[in-house]
């Protein structure tokens, strides 16, 4: 999910009824509006400092592709593709925790290019231009990027499959430097409000803080296969936990008659 500029609400993607829709509820709590569906899944919406627009990723049309959508509901806008596959579990890497700049003008997303790696790529709001900032070398994933607070720096991630490093460029474009590595971790960033820390999630050892001006780093939650976070301007944490849950059903051959038979919290 995403905060909203003011941090009141919260935008976030579920399968309530079979595709992954995008929902917004206030963040006090109450009752969800659907804000897009359809027969399609959509993933990591993305609320605009501006409070013009929710960025989110779908495989709508077969392909997969960034869209924008107003936050109080409206016309869906398509602004990229992505070349992801359809179905692919990666789609919510291709927008970041804050992918947006500052005013709302540039966003940036990750596209899979021809050679099967995956870059950074930044949009124009007002033309539409689109312009590539990292070239990922032969094997090499760059995901998850975001704008630091004051619009300066980027940050990405940079998985290899069998190691992950936190990255950083000027928002100018210029050369990258390595902040983080972590051994076979899934790693999701995100700046704290400062601008000198960030957020991240590992598989299976919860969410962490690293200082990028000492390189200590200490465990903030500790969480099984945390997604996210995502930090509001005033310092909350955003994150989800998956979890799966399979029960047994039995019902006649016709599809009548349909009971559940068990009722667990854990795969059976």
């Amino acid at each position: 999910g995403s905060w909203s500029p003011d941090g009141g609400f919260i935008a976030y993607s579920h399968s309530q009824n079979g595709p992954t829709d995008i929902f917004v509820v206030a963040a006090a709590g109450g009752d969800p509006i659907r804000l897009v569906q359809g027969s399609c899944d959509n993933f990591a919406p993305r609320w605009s400092p501006d409070n013009r627009w929710v960025a989110f990723a779908s495989n709508r049309d077969e392909k997969t592709a960034i869209y924008v959508v107003p936050p109080l509901g409206g016309q869906i806008q398509k602004l990229a593709d992505v070349g992801f596959p359809a179905l692919s579990g990666l789609l919510g890497g291709c927008l970041g925790a804050n992918p947006w700049s500052p005013d709302g003008q540039r966003l940036l997303f990750a596209r899979i290019e021809e050679e099967g790696t995956m870059s950074v790529w930044v949009l124009e709001m007002d033309t539409r231009k689109e312009s590539r900032l990292t070239t990922a070398a032969a094997g090499s994933f760059h995901y998850s990027a975001s704008f630091s607070p004051d619009g300066g720096k980027i940050l990405y991630a940079n998985s290899t499959g069998n190691e992950t490093t936190l990255e950083t460029i000027p928002a100018a474009g210029g050369e990258a430097k390595e902040i983080l590595r972590e051994s076979g971790s899934f790693v999701i960033p995100a700046w704290a409000p400062d601008g000198q820390r960030v957020v991240y999630g590992r598989e299976s050892a919860g969410i962490w803080m690293l200082d990028t001006r000492s390189g200590r780093k200490r465990q903030l939650i500790v969480l099984e296969n945390p997604t996210g976070p995502v930090v509001s301007r005033d310092g909350r944490i955003l994150y989800d936990q998956s979890s799966h849950q399979t029960d047994l059903y039995i019902q006649d051959v016709d599809g009548t008659n349909q009971q559940r038979l068990t009722f667990h919290t854990q795969d059976n």
